[in-house]
């Protein structure tokens, strides 16, 4: 057979140039694997249709999670979600997404908590040992990249937790400190606690955690100088020394009190770290550290290499020993004007450098008689009021009364102490004046919106309001927080525009119908827009019964459908039904809503006893 030379070199050259051009078009960043991010600001980001960035194409939202397909200089190419079940694919500028297009890899040396972007909310986290790629700074931010299950994520994480994490760049410290002997609060640069000795304790091992300041000298240590510029720091309230456990040298080792013996486990040198802090270096060569960053009271402190981070700089702040009684009250509510049947949730923590012996908590008439009040004997150096809430019954006051709240308590040093004394009063709850609108599944306006499947697999379609065989379609938990919020605060949210952030982020689920978990995901993200936001699930009429009489309304739901509860009749004992398919077996048929008993609620309707409320921001 006879070839054509011709042919075949015009092949080759198309060949080479084929492979030219595809080296040439290698993005910055090659893809082997998923990667997703979120737009750097928040603001809406224009997508176009072609690489000049000229047509546009489509927005990519604040809230919007993207995929990146490729990774140019100044484009890039990405996957974008645009309604329903729907994706797009497009191009916007790199600088929207990215800080840089190349980086640095480092090994991080601790959990760190990534964001969307700089100052944004939540993203993950990323692991001890994971490989992280980072790129550049946005503020006190840096753009960083790192593995996830499904492939990669490109967040932002501080600065500050970049370089003493992922970096692992320890700072250079500045000269030591001047410490002058003394009796010190020692504050972390974290969030201002104290040191503290656990529960007050006076035995050796006992550990050493950070705690909200509460006056006790086992938050007050004597600073003493002893040599070279080595300290001892000993807690007031035992006598005892803070000490590195069993003398071990190296990081994560734990620190405790112990008796006094002048080892290097017990020595303490300050080293200036800026702004009036201190690293607090141990003699054995390691720092004084706050575990993992963390903030809550009971926090475990250790010792570890210095890293730089805010949980190893410490302040420390002039104070006098205690003999009195700090007996006091913190983070406690106080009531206002109450309606009649209404209630309200008691908080605060008793705390004192004395083992409290007594707490009592009650509402009394403004002559003295008791209305409601529980005693409790903690024999605890603190004690969460919230604990007998459920004890203090607010209801019981009557509409044209005053009423004053009061905490007293007692421990060895003072009797009956009043903590807190507030005067309130009780009004009627003013007859409702709303004007009632239920908003119905098969208003044409939206009965035949789709809205996923009507079986697992997926092959038959669901609508708003359609169904076959006559049946109503499955948008009764749409519909439902359609109707709560034009309740709560006269604002109309289109079913469709609840039905595709459902939709978009799998709260619908086919066969099933409308996660509960729409109602909270709705209004963190896109309740500003509408003026409202989550008030938080609550599990029983009670609940149910005080928060509505704040002005609150609820997504509530029985077996196979889901209604709202939007008001409560002190006066009659009734609560109003909002039900998007009126039935007779619920009372609703006709008007679409119903003022009816818990009792009816409950074994008529069979509503169940947990309830998703929301609050009017306007």
């Amino acid at each position: 057979m006879k070839t054509n030379n011709k042919n075949h070199s015009l092949l080759r050259h198309l060949l080479f140039m084929a492979a030219l051009l595809i080296i040439m078009a290698v993005p910055v960043s090659a893809q082997a694997a998923t990667q997703k991010t979120y737009t750097i600001s928040s603001s809406n980001t224009r997508v176009y249709s072609n690489t000049g960035l000229t047509i546009g194409y489509g927005w990519i939202y604040g809230s919007d999670e993207v995929t990146i397909n490729n990774i140019y200089t100044n484009y890039c190419k990405v996957t974008y979600p645009a309604g329903l079940w729907r994706t797009k694919t497009g191009y916007v500028l790199t600088k929207a997404l990215f800080t840089a297009t190349s980086g640095t890899t480092y090994t991080a040396k601790a959990s760190v908590k990534t964001y969307k972007r700089p100052g944004g909310a939540s993203y993950g986290t990323i692991y001890k040992n994971d490989k992280v790629l980072v790129l550049g700074t946005s503020g006190s931010y840096t753009q960083v990249r790192y593995p996830v299950s499904s492939g990669y994520k490109f967040a932002f994480v501080t600065t500050s937790d970049c370089n003493a994490y992922i970096k692992n760049t320890p700072p250079t410290p500045v000269p030591d400190g001047n410490i002058i002997n003394g009796t010190y609060l020692i504050r972390t640069r974290l969030n201002n606690k104290c040191l503290d000795v656990h529960g007050l304790g006076t035995a050796n091992g006992t550990n050493i955690e950070i705690c909200s300041y509460n006056g006790g000298n086992n938050q007050k240590f004597n600073v003493t100088h002893v040599s070279n510029g080595w300290h001892k720091i000993i807690d007031v309230n035992s006598g005892k020394a803070i000490d590195v456990t069993g003398g071990v040298k190296g990081s994560n080792v734990n620190v405790q009190l112990y008796g006094w013996n002048g080892t290097d486990a017990q020595l303490w040198k300050f080293v200036g770290a800026g702004n009036g802090y201190y690293y607090i270096q141990n003699k054995l060569g390691y720092y004084l550290d706050v575990y993992n960053n963390q903030t809550a009271d009971g926090t475990n402190v250790m010792v570890y290499s210095l890293n730089g981070g805010k949980n190893q700089q410490w302040k420390l702040e002039k104070t006098s020993i205690s003999t009195a009684s700090t007996l006091c009250i913190t983070g406690n509510t106080a009531p206002g004007t109450l309606i009649q049947g209404s209630g309200f949730t008691v908080k605060g923590t008793v705390s004192s450098n004395y083992k409290i012996s007594k707490i009592t908590v009650g509402i009394y008439t403004t002559s003295g008689s008791s209305v409601s009040t529980k005693t409790v004997y903690p024999n605890a150096y603190s004690y969460d009021i919230n604990k007998i809430d459920s004890y203090i019954h607010f209801s019981y006051c009557k509409a044209g009364n005053n009423y004053v709240y009061k905490v007293t308590a007692s421990d060895s040093k003072a009797a009956n102490k009043l903590l807190q004394s507030t005067t309130f009063s009780c009004i009627a709850k003013p007859a409702p004046n709303k004007t009632i609108t239920v908003f119905r599944q098969q208003d044409s306006r939206w009965k035949y919106v789709k809205y996923g499947y009507s079986d697992t697999a997926g092959r038959t379609q669901a609508y708003l309001g359609y169904g076959d065989s006559g049946n109503v379609g499955s948008g009764c938990g749409v519909l439902a927080l359609t109707n709560a919020v034009y309740y709560l605060n006269g604002t109309f949210i289109e079913p469709s525009v609840i039905a595709t952030y459902s939709l978009r982020n799998g709260y619908r689920v086919n066969g099933v119908g409308t996660s509960y978990g729409l109602y909270s995901s709705f209004a963190n993200n896109r309740g500003s827009t509408y003026g409202f936001s989550y008030a938080g699930t609550i599990y029983s009429w009670s609940s149910l019964k005080t928060n509505l009489n704040k002005g609150y309304v609820a997504i509530c739901g029985k077996k196979g459908h889901i209604m709202a509860i939007v008001d409560y009749n002190a006066s009659t004992g009734k609560y109003l039904l909002l039900d998007s398919v009126p039935s007779s077996n619920r009372g609703t048929s006709g008007t679409g809503y119903v003022w009816a008993t818990q009792s009816y609620l409950q074994n008529t309707v069979g509503i169940r006893s947990t309830f998703y409320t929301l609050k009017s921001n306007r």
